[in-house]
């Protein structure tokens, strides 16, 4: 199974971002293989079964932040973040990590 796995900081406050929903989109279908939420620590861990992937598959990750800044008593924020990557073996993990603000983010990809 390919592992998709998340970590998402306040870069406010530098607290860890708890209960964000994600969801890992399939581009070319748009169909939604798996969600979830970050957990109290701020980290998101995604599994993929192998027969959704297929050789050089384009993904987006969509973290939905317009609720956690709500509880943060912040408007006018970044509602959703977006992240397309591909995906190219059944058996790989990515590391998708965030740094949070309400007008801006901070993000990279590692294996």
């Amino acid at each position: 199974m390919a592992s998709i796995t998340s970590h998402i900081l306040n870069g406010t406050d530098g607290t860890h971002a708890r209960k964000i929903p994600a969801r890992l989109v399939e581009l070319k279908s748009q169909k939604i293989l798996v969600s979830g939420d970050t957990d109290d620590g701020g980290r998101l861990s995604l599994k993929i079964k192998p027969e959704y992937i297929y050789p050089s598959m384009a993904c987006e990750l969509v973290f939905s932040l317009t609720e956690y800044w709500k509880l943060k008593n912040v408007t006018g924020g970044i509602d959703e973040i977006a992240l397309r990557f591909s995906i190219s073996e059944a058996e790989s993990s990515y590391h998708l990590p965030v740094i949070i603000n309400p007008h801006s983010y901070s993000t990279w990809i590692s294996r």
